[in-house]
């Protein structure tokens, strides 16, 4: 882990940085025959309305698209590049992703493709599609860990989280995410936005 003395933000991965949804639904349609359209993409965790299946069957789902070719193919979140290059000239960025650690080497390689300077460490929290009886982690308990000042994040879940724990979080608005705004929480519409509120805030 490097060590920069710069100020900590913790960055999630799918839908932050990586645009993980607008291509999965993609592939699930092609290979399971289903008709997602991303914006319809509004009930977090809820495999059995949004893809027909269980949790078991959706991590099994998920698994074989990181596996697949599709997967490096995946493009950043729109304005994401530019954001993040811009941040990591001030800021030591962090990934905090819900992704399982057994997908570290894939997460990796695309963050090597896209960002390869620009985040100092990656922590898996095992909150999506884990192995049986891996331990799952908080993305508050890992952000007091690093010392993050602020998590952004596209799920509402974990921004309430951290939030609740007194550390700022901003919300990239997406379909899933739309039911409320908690308190501490920073709904965003863009990168550029997200930029402008850390550099006057953190």
């Amino acid at each position: 882990m490097k060590t920069t003395g710069k100020k900590v933000i913790a960055v999630d991965f799918d839908d932050v940085v990586a645009h993980f949804n607008g291509h999965f639904h993609i592939y699930h349609n092609n290979k399971y025959g289903t008709e997602l359209k991303y914006e319809n993409l509004v009930r977090y965790d809820d495999w059995e309305v949004l893809y027909g299946c269980d949790k078991e069957t959706m991590n099994q789902r998920a698994h074989e698209f990181y596996r697949s070719e599709e997967h490096l193919l995946i493009s950043p979140v729109t304005g994401a590049k530019e954001a993040i290059e811009y941040l990591a000239q001030s800021y030591t960025l962090e990934i905090v992703t819900s992704r399982p650690q057994e997908v570290s080497d894939i997460t990796k390689r695309w963050i090597e493709k896209y960002f390869p300077v620009h985040f100092s460490n990656l922590h898996f929290t095992n909150g999506f599609a884990g192995a049986s009886g891996s331990v799952v982690r908080r993305k508050s308990e890992v952000c007091r860990e690093i010392g993050a000042l602020a998590l952004i994040d596209d799920a509402l879940k974990h921004a309430r989280d951290v939030a609740e724990n007194g550390i700022p979080a901003l919300l990239p608005d997406r379909p899933w995410n739309r039911e409320s705004t908690p308190e501490r929480v920073h709904r965003m519409n863009s990168w550029n936005e997200i930029v402008s509120w850390v550099k006057q805030n953190v």
